[in-house]
């Protein structure tokens, strides 16, 4: 079947790739985002800063954060990320408690996000890294609050080489981002706690190459608006017409058609991808939206998403991707599923 372009949602207007970045390798990837930054002014670096802030500040679960954030501290003299001083300051005025990171091993898992003071000046006199990256001692963590598994942190506002409309995430490759995030995924659930990721303009690729361990963003805000790959608003009907019970066949549905919206498979061993949908029924059907999950082996978009879209499409049903993700099933026995997000 024909393949379908990234369906991403936006606002503040559509989010446009750099052109001269394509689909390729990591490797590769980083490279080319790094040879499109190479040509930012310090300037154009603080403009476009400057109006990610703005882009910010229209998102909810930005502008409504009270409790905790995470956030990343800028490399110092460095064009090639946005600089987040800005929006800490913004931050720690609202009274909201800031974390910022601390790498302390070579492992994943070996990232701390440490609680500032409030203090916005004490944050910026914080020793550097070997790399410029503004970060605690071993002294100053002392006396941080450790917020690495808190669940107050309802926002987590994390860097990338390279991000993509369906707010796929291009690190540096080490793999603390992924495992940091993963973790509070895992330990707070229920949507919590929102990931945006910040891009300038030459960060927005076509598409970003995503692994098994690598975590999909909730959004991505540049310059340019935010990005995502789902809303709220998809997200909250969603939930509705599951604890309605509402999606099942209608009665007199043909075998083709009940076949595309019942089928079933059993559970095996592996790793599969599963892809979450909003379906309408045909206009003038009388019918209700529903939620439909699909699952399979290889590709999330290839293999899962648009093949259970081709099905429900040819019988006139439309649909809206909601999102999806990965799971892993170590054996055939009951409670033998391991889910990943």
């Amino acid at each position: 079947p024909t393949r379908r372009p990234a369906r991403p949602l936006t606002r503040g207007g559509p989010v446009r790739p750099s052109s001269r970045i394509r689909a390729m390798s990591k490797p590769s990837l980083r490279a080319s985002v790094a040879a499109a930054l190479s040509s930012i002014t310090p300037a154009q670096r603080a403009s476009q800063s400057a109006a990610v802030l703005e882009q910010l500040r229209s998102v909810p679960a930005f502008a409504s954060c009270t409790g905790a954030a995470s956030i990343y501290l800028p490399m110092e003299g460095a064009c090639n990320e946005v600089d987040t001083w800005p929006i800490v300051a913004d931050l720690l005025a609202r009274g909201v408690r800031v974390a910022v990171p601390r790498v302390c091993g070579r492992s994943p898992t070996d990232m701390k996000m440490l609680g500032l003071s409030g203090d916005l000046e004490a944050a910026k006199a914080l020793p550097r890294t070997k790399w410029g990256i503004p970060e605690p001692d071993e002294a100053a963590a002392a006396s941080m609050e450790d917020l690495t598994e808190s669940e107050d942190l309802s926002l987590l506002l994390v860097p990338g080489v390279a991000f993509d409309a369906r707010c796929g995430r291009l690190g540096h490759g080490r793999g603390y981002y992924d495992a940091f995030i993963s973790r509070q995924r895992r330990l707070q659930g229920g949507g919590r706690p929102q990931v945006i990721g910040l891009a300038l303009n030459e960060q927005i690729v076509e598409a970003v190459p995503m692994g098994e361990l690598d975590e999909r963003l909730d959004a991505v805000v540049s310059p340019q608006g935010e990005l995502r790959f789902t809303s709220e608003a998809d997200g909250a009907k969603a939930a509705r017409l599951l604890q309605r019970g509402e999606g099942a066949p209608a009665e007199g549905a043909g075998a083709g058609e009940a076949a595309a919206l019942s089928s079933r498979v059993e559970i095996a061993v592996g790793r599969f991808k599963y892809a979450c949908l909003r379906v309408s029924p045909p206009r003038g059907s009388g019918g209700a939206p529903f939620l439909a999950v699909r699952s399979g082996r290889g590709s999330y978009h290839a293999d899962v998403a648009e093949a259970a879209i081709d099905r429900f499409e040819a019988l006139g049903y439309r649909c809206e991707p909601l999102g999806g993700g990965r799971i892993v099933r170590s054996d055939g026995g009951p409670g033998g599923a391991k889910p990943h997000s």
